[in-house]
């Protein structure tokens, strides 16, 4: 444990320190900026606790009763699929290619050319196999919001009010950190250059059916989603949504983001690399960074 700890805390801010290539956030954060200030307002009058549970309770029965219909007819949507796949390619930008980085980083591959020679050692078998990934993981979690859905929707007809959204919240909650490391994983194990194209499934199924790897996987993934909630989330939005002055607002924004957001991906691969050290295909892969470390 004393070497995870330092695997994820010291290693990571030095080598973040080292290699800066988190510097693309600032870029992306300026974008969020832009799209933000020109199809979202806010009204902040309508943030209080009473006008949230009013919100609550008007929308439990839409949410409850009129939901699954309009879920339906979204997924026969040419537009839903359109923002789907542009969700896809932010993957890749923000998942996949630093992923890449991270790799040649590991492996003593990374030279001056840094970020965009990953970027192009991305190869088309590695984005099909991430997006087959993804997709799996998509089927799991609408299994499990399913469940959460019938679930929450008993309880709101028992109760009345917001108390189904809160616990069908609650239930998405409770599995949101495996989702996210699912998510990271699907990345990692794109990379990975060992192992087939359905052997890197198997170990990717593992995450959700190993007990060992799926509960540390949980303590990890939440410690991140409160981390990332707080400072890649919740400060960020609420610069770029409530400051007026935009260079006041990105610094902010930025100051939040992108060092922590930079620290928690570089914490979370060497935590991969770390919970999937006993397999052959990634301990031949980083065999030199294992050997560096005494693993």
């Amino acid at each position: 444990m004393k070497t995870l700890f330092t695997l994820i805390g010291v290693h990571s801010v030095r080598e973040l320190v080292r290699y800066k290539s988190f510097f693309l956030l600032i870029f992306l954060l300026f974008i969020a900026d832009r799209l933000l200030k020109s199809y979202v307002q806010v009204d902040k009058s309508s943030l209080g606790l009473d006008q949230l549970k009013a919100w609550g309770d008007q929308t439990a029965p839409w949410f409850f009763e009129e939901f699954p219909a309009k879920l339906w007819s979204w997924a026969l949507s040419p537009q839903v699929w359109g923002l789907l796949a542009a969700l896809f390619i932010a993957k890749q930008v923000i998942s996949i290619w630093p992923s890449s980085d991270l790799r040649r980083m590991h492996r003593g591959e990374r030279e001056d050319s840094g970020i965009w020679a990953s970027l192009l050692a991305l190869k088309g078998p590695q984005i099909l196999w991430d997006a087959v990934a993804v997709g799996s993981l998509v089927l799991i979690g609408l299994f499990w919001a399913g469940i959460s859905f019938t679930l929450a929707s008993f309880f709101w007809h028992a109760l009345g009010g917001a108390w189904g959204l809160l616990l069908f919240g609650f239930l998405l909650g409770g599995v949101s950190p495996v989702i996210l490391g699912g998510l990271s994983f699907s990345s990692k194990l794109a990379v990975l250059h060992q192992g087939s194209f359905t052997r890197k499934l198997t170990l990717y199924f593992h995450l959700f059916t190993h007990w060992s790897l799926f509960w540390r996987a949980w303590v990890f993934f939440s410690l991140r989603v409160l981390l990332e909630g707080i400072f890649v989330g919740l400060v960020p939005a609420g610069a770029l949504l409530f400051i007026d002055p935009f260079w006041l607002r990105l610094l902010i924004a930025g100051v939040s983001a992108t060092p922590v957001y930079s620290l928690v991906k570089m914490a979370s691969f060497k935590f991969f690399l770390w919970l999937y050290k006993g397999y052959p295909e990634v301990a031949e892969e980083y065999a030199s960074y294992y050997q560096d470390l005494g693993l």
